[in-house]
């Protein structure tokens, strides 16, 4: 295992805030169902800057990718209110079981997923196959089986959104254990030994706290990620960092 400050790497850092890229398996913090000694990113990062930091979004602990955080109390605030507001750019990869359309709109009503009675809110991501391929494995009765690389636009920021959209779609994400395919999961395993959820933050683009320009910031998807993506054969352009 490399040591907490290495794996959390920093993409870009300034006054106001600090995005870096976060590994599949870390917690942005602890609380909740997460044990009080577990490696939390918040908690890490604050200890290698030696400084507050201030969340302003969160990633599920088993997605890797671009993770902003705010370094004064008034950054926090103006980040906050971008994200309220549906302001901020996002871009996911996810590898998904099945033949995904070339491109379309996934939407639905979805509810909080602690609150069994709490308010139906309407969420929309956009999306369009990368790659796709067809491997001749056969599962049951079908002599092969396929998977594509999508990217995803989630234009509203509900709990697990792109998980909830992509299962009740048809096309869970590799490696989800809670809205995925167990087989395909298990193939993927002992497979390509992949350990970790298909599902990265590659892009964020927002307003700049201070300054007020535009910011954009993106990185490839994690050398696990991608290792899988060539044992499939996908031939997308994606970069390891």
């Amino acid at each position: 295992m490399e040591a907490e400050s290495e794996q959390i790497k920093i993409i870009y850092k300034d006054e106001e805030l600090v995005a870096v890229h976060k590994p599949s398996g870390m917690p942005v913090h602890r609380g909740g169902r997460e044990s009080a000694s577990c490696t939390a990113l918040l908690q890490t990062l604050r200890d290698m800057l030696g400084r507050h930091v201030y969340p302003v979004h969160r990633l599920d602990r088993p997605t890797s990718g671009i993770l902003v955080m705010a370094l004064t109390p008034e950054a926090a605030s103006n980040l906050g209110g971008q994200f309220r507001r549906h302001e901020v750019d996002k871009a996911y990869l996810a590898l998904v079981r099945g033949q995904i359309p070339l491109r379309g709109v996934l939407s639905r009503f979805l509810r909080p997923e602690d609150e069994k009675n709490g308010l139906l809110r309407f969420s929309i991501t956009r999306y369009h196959r990368a790659d796709c391929v067809e491997i001749p494995v056969p599962m049951g009765r079908v002599p092969s089986r396929c998977y594509s690389l999508v990217e995803l636009h989630p234009e509203t920021g509900r709990s697990r959104q792109i998980r909830r959209h992509l299962k009740s779609f048809s096309h869970p994400i590799i490696g989800d254990t809670t809205y995925g395919d167990g087989r395909h999961n298990r193939f993927f395993r002992e497979a390509f030994d992949c350990q970790r959820l298909m599902l990265a933050a590659t892009l964020i683009s927002f307003l700049h706290p201070h300054s007020g320009h535009r910011l954009h910031l993106s990185v490839p998807p994690s050398a696990d990620f991608c290792r899988v993506l060539v044992q499939l054969g996908m031939e997308a352009d994606w970069a390891q960092d």
